[in-house]
């Protein structure tokens, strides 16, 4: 299955499931994602995870 996130004004990127991958689209907010995958024990490859991953970014754009 493939995964595409929209942020902004930008087109689809596919998001690729590995950790810097991930952390690379959000260049604002690496270091935030980056301890949120580690503290959550985040596993990119499960759907509910992924969910919660992206839950938490939009909160960080508040």
């Amino acid at each position: 299955m493939e995964y595409y996130l929209k942020l902004g004004s930008n087109d689809f990127q596919l998001l690729k499931l590995k950790k810097k991958a991930v952390i690379a689209i959000f260049p604002d907010y690496h270091e935030n994602i980056e301890n949120f995958i580690k503290d959550e024990n985040i596993n990119l490859k499960d759907e509910d995870d992924l969910t919660r991953l992206v839950k938490f970014y939009d909160g960080l754009q508040e």
